[in-house]
């Protein structure tokens, strides 16, 4: 299985879809990791998941399985004594599964629940240390309630974050950000996108775990219904600036739309536009682009033109050294990824949304053969190895 893992959200109760059908169409979606459907012990009939993790075991997609019982916060609601009881028998239940990537220990944890995510954190990781607890965390934003949400001021996140995973020893360090898709004050909100991008990983590398980020799939509040062009733009950048797990926000519609619209999978159970689209872009990503990147890792992002969230400008220090658009001005990531036979290779990804641009490529010693004029769609990704590119 590759090393890049693309999921979803599921809020999707255990035992309302069909698992056969349900499994199919993650697979027909490019997904190799996926949220079990929710399950509630009290509620839910334990063979529906079952039957969900075999499904997914025949369709090599791991599952984070979401059961409430090893949730943070029903240990703040039902105690220590009682979660740990709880976080057993859920393990009991489902861990010996061979589909099992982990438990999911919940979502966005504020000030209040913070130490209580990482006591359920700790609880859940040592109670299988051959499984994958997991938890996904509030980004970093600019609204004047972040201080109130979480208890620090904003570049006091990264020392909050930081901690949480040196008192954990949590090994996936995952966040939602979906400003990239905004409406208004685009510019604003990509630079906090790739802000949340480069200090997430920052955080990440100094404990040796892997970034995952949450994309967006489904338009509500102030975020437009992504384009297909957007799709690949945030799964291009996120993979260029050290993202190994792509989650996409959300699969199936909760409810009576409200705001949120255009979600793969409606209220209905039937597949919209958006579902083609972001098929086609996972499986892009994940038969062709995560093939070629296997074995590597991320060593460093610079961004020519314009230097989004406090990322290097280009300098042309490394086996790129020179950018220079041609037709269509637009900015530009170059990164370097290193595997463990010392082998090298750049990803270059157009930063336009919505537009293409043409540049001009010069190269260093044996990559010199790459030398000349590319065009980019919006949100293309090119990685040059010493054998080919793509």
């Amino acid at each position: 299985m590759s090393n890049y893992k693309i999921g979803f959200w599921n809020y999707v109760k255990c035992g309302e879809i069909n698992s056969k059908n349900a499994v199919n169409d993650w697979r027909e979606l490019g997904m190799n990791l996926a949220m079990s459907f929710t399950y509630c012990y009290q509620k839910h009939n334990k063979q529906d998941l079952i039957d969900m993790l075999d499904e997914c075991l025949k369709n090599n997609i791991s599952v984070i399985v979401c059961d409430e019982r090893t949730q943070f916060r029903t240990l703040i609601k039902e105690g220590e004594e009682s979660f740990k009881i709880g976080v057993q028998n859920a393990i009991e239940d489902f861990g010996w599964h061979k589909a099992v990537f982990g438990f999911s220990v919940g979502d966005e944890p504020d000030a209040r629940e913070w130490e209580s995510a990482i006591s359920a954190y700790n609880i859940v990781q040592n109670a299988n240390k051959n499984l994958t607890a997991f938890i996904n965390f509030y980004p970093y934003f600019i609204d004047d309630s972040f201080n109130q949400i979480l208890g620090v001021e904003r570049d006091d996140y990264w020392d909050k974050l930081d901690d949480f995973l040196k008192r954990t020893g949590a090994k996936i360090l995952s966040y939602d950000f979906y400003g990239q898709c905004n409406y208004f004050d685009k510019e604003l909100w990509i630079d906090v996108y790739f802000k949340n991008l480069n200090n997430f990983r920052r955080v990440a590398e100094n404990n040796n775990a892997q970034l995952y980020t949450c994309l967006l799939s489904v338009g509500h509040w102030g975020y437009r219904v992504p384009t297909e062009d957007d799709m690949r733009w945030q799964i291009s950048t996120a993979v260029a600036h050290g993202a190994v797990g792509l989650l996409w926000f959300y699969l199936y519609a909760r409810t009576v739309e409200f705001s949120y619209r255009n979600a793969p999978i409606d209220m209905f159970y039937k597949k919209t536009d958006t579902y083609d689209k972001l098929c086609r872009q996972n499986r892009i990503f994940g038969e062709y682009f995560a093939e070629k990147l296997e074995g590597f890792n991320f060593l460093s992002v610079q961004h020519y033109l314009k230097q989004y969230g406090e990322t290097q400008t280009f300098d042309g220090s490394g086996l790129l050294k020179n950018v220079k658009t041609v037709i269509n001005e637009k900015p530009f990531s170059i990164s370097h990824f290193g595997n463990a036979n010392g082998e090298k290779c750049v990803v270059v990804v157009n930063l336009c949304q919505d537009e293409p641009s043409a540049v001009n490529f010069e190269f260093v010693y044996e990559w010199q053969k790459y030398n000349g004029l590319y065009w980019f769609a919006p949100g293309q990704m090119m990685i040059f190895t010493e054998e080919s590119c793509i």
